[in-house]
C-alpha cells in the first residue's frame, strides 16, 4: 500500500483548490481529530481485553431506539439504521458525504487546538443497499458472505461489476485475501491442504486446481455453480466464504478484514438532516465470536479504504467562519430546533467575545 500523503489546509480557498485536483471521487469523510484509520462508531470503542467476552450491544440499541421512535416517524425498518446513525445511536455505518464542504465542516469540529482531517473516497466500492434492505439491522458478513451458498450468489452481480470496472483493485483484494488466508490458517490438516497452501504461495498459480481443491474439501463450495461467473471471481468469492467459515469454526483471533472492497449504502434520506448533509454511508463489515482458549471476544473489523491523501485541517475556527458565510453551519446542516438554538447562541457569544477584544 502507498504511504498516505499529508497536505496542510488552513483556509477555505486552499481547501477548494486542492479538492478540485482529485478525480473519481464519490464521497468525503471529515473527522475532527486525526486517527490512524476510519472506523464506525459501534466498532470503534472495542478494546482488546483477554478477560472480556461481552459484545458491544449496538444492535440492541438500534432495536430499542426503533421501538421508542418508530410510531412517531411512521418509519419502516428498512432504512432505520441510517436514521439511528444520524441521531447518535452507535452503528457499524460510517458517515460520508458527497459534499466536500460538509466534510470540511465536520473536520473543523472538536477541540479547536487539535487538527482535523478530510479523507477522499474513490468510486471503487460495491453498493450493498439492496442487501441491507433484505437483511435490515443484521450482520451482512454473517447473513451473506459466510452463511450459505444461496446467499453468496447475491454477491455475484455486485462483484462482477466491481471486477469489470476496477480490475486492478480486484487483483489487489485477491492478493490480500490469499495472504490473509495463509497467515491465519497456516497449519494444514492433511496432505491435500498442504499442497493447496503451496499453490497459493506461488506468484502464479492454477486457479482451476485451487477451485478443484475447494470444491473437494468443502461441501458448500460444490453447490456454488461454476457457470455464474469467471474463474477468478469464483475463486475469490468461494475462498472468502471459506475464510469466514474457518474463522467461525476455528475461532482464530482475526482482527482485520482487508480483502473486501468498501461497501456503499445509499438509502433514501427521508429526514432533513441527511438530505442537507448530502449524506450516505459506508457499511463496515465485521465478524465477532468467542475465542475459547482465553475466553475473549474477537472482533474482526473490515478495513475501509480511502485515497492515500490526508487533508490535515488547521486554523479550524477561521475556516468555520468562512464556511458560515457561505451557509455551511450547524443551523443548515442539522436544522433541528436544538441545533438552530445552539447556532444562534454561539453566534452571539462570538460577537460578544469579539467586542470585548476590540
Amino acid at each position: 500500500m502507498l504511504k498516505t500523503k499529508t497536505i496542510e489546509i488552513d483556509s477555505l480557498s486552499k481547501y477548494i483548490r486542492y479538492i478540485n485536483k482529485f478525480e473519481n471521487v464519490s464521497y468525503y469523510r471529515g473527522e475532527g481529530d486525526v486517527f490512524p484509520s476510519r472506523q464506525s462508531s459501534a466498532l470503534r470503542p472495542y478494546e482488546f481485553r483477554w478477560n472480556s467476552n461481552e459484545p458491544y450491544p449496538f444492535m440492541k440499541m438500534i432495536d430499542e431506539f426503533y421501538k421508542e421512535t418508530a410510531h412517531k416517524l411512521n418509519e419502516d425498518k428498512i432504512d432505520f439504521i441510517a436514521f439511528a446513525q444520524h441521531h447518535g445511536v452507535p452503528t457499524n455505518l460510517l458517515d460520508v458525504s458527497t459534499s466536500p464542504l460538509t466534510a470540511l465542516y465536520f473536520a473543523c469540529l472538536g477541540k479547536q487546538d487539535d487538527d482535523g482531517a478530510v479523507y477522499i473516497g474513490s468510486d471503487e466500492s460495491i453498493d450493498v443497499t439492496n442487501l441491507i434492505h433484505r437483511y435490515p439491522n443484521e450482520n451482512l458478513i454473517e447473513c451473506v458472505f459466510a452463511n450459505t451458498i444461496n446467499e453468496l450468489e447475491l454477491l455475484v452481480p455486485l462483484f462482477k461489476q466491481f471486477k469489470k470496472e476496477h480490475p486492478n483493485t480486484f487483483s489487489f483484494l485477491m492478493e490480500k485475501l490469499i495472504s490473509s488466508y495463509l497467515f491465519y490458517f497456516s497449519s494444514p490438516f492433511d496432505d491435500k491442504e498442504q499442497v493447496f497452501y503451496k499453490k497459493l504461495k506461488r506468484k502464479k498459480f492454477d486457479v482451476w486446481e485451487c477451485i478443484a481443491y475447494l470444491q473437494d474439501a468443502f461441501e458448500d463450495v460444490k453447490k456454488f455453480p461454476l457457470e455464474i461467473c469467471d474463474e477468478d471471481l469464483y475463486f475469490y468469492l468461494t475462498l472468502q466464504f471459506v475464510f469466514f467459515k474457518k474463522a467461525l469454526s476455528y475461532t482464530e483471533p482475526i482482527h482485520s478484514i482487508t480483502f473486501l472492497p468498501n461497501m456503499l449504502y445509499q438509502p433514501i434520506m427521508k429526514f432533513e438532516r441527511g438530505r442537507n448533509q448530502q449524506g450516505l454511508f459506508l457499511y463496515q463489515g465485521y465478524l465477532t465470536y468467542i475465542e475459547p482458549v482465553y475466553n475473549f471476544r474477537v472482533l474482526a473489523k473490515q478495513h475501509l479504504y480511502f485515497q492515500n491523501i490526508e487533508l490535515r485541517i488547521k486554523n479550524k475556527a477561521a475556516i468555520l467562519k468562512e464556511l458560515d458565510k457561505i451557509g455551511i453551519n450547524k443551523k443548515t446542516l442539522f436544522c433541528d430546533y436544538d441545533s438552530i438554538a445552539q447556532y444562534i447562541t454561539e453566534k452571539y457569544s462570538v460577537i460578544k467575545e469579539e467586542s470585548k477584544l476590540n
